[in-house]
């Protein structure tokens, strides 16, 4: 097999299916290891008229832009949490606070399919798993972290 890639297991089509399955392992590993944090939130004092309070000053700020309160140029992100808002129909701050348990772990699906493409179907998963629950990265995308952080 000399000069010939791996993609997985198998043919190429039961390569994909395997990436696809195991893309969705880590993506739900690093949901469940982001939400171990949540029942610390069910504290009533960490709610303001029902919606939870943000973990960083820079969520409060992504958050009034995305609302229109600031007065400045357009920006991408403020888009982006209007339209996750208007799709989901929670308010922007349950998007704000919800977002980043999503996007952050959505890292390890991506660096999966980074190191498959480079002919390492197993480093890819464990590239994505060690990238994506990093304490670095993970510390910056918990629960009410809403911040560009995570689409860094």
């Amino acid at each position: 097999m000399t000069g010939q890639r791996m993609a997985g297991p198998g043919t190429r089509a039961e390569g994909w299916l395997w990436a696809l399955g195991m893309a969705a392992l880590v993506y739900a590993v690093c949901v469940a290891v982001r939400m171990l944090e949540l029942p610390l939130w069910s504290h009533p004092g960490l709610e303001v008229n029902g919606d939870p309070i943000m973990a960083t000053h820079d969520s409060y700020y992504w958050l009034a832009c995305a609302e229109g309160v600031r007065d400045a140029s357009y920006s991408e992100f403020d888009t982006l949490t209007r339209a996750f808002a208007a799709l989901s129909g929670l308010s922007l701050a349950r998007v704000g606070f919800w977002f980043p348990l999503f996007v952050g772990s959505f890292t390890a699906v991506v660096t999966l399919f980074w190191g498959r493409r480079l002919g390492g179907a197993w480093a890819g998963v464990a590239a994505g798993m060690l990238g994506a629950l990093a304490p670095g990265f993970f510390s910056r995308t918990r629960l009410g972290y809403y911040d560009t952080d995570m689409l860094t």
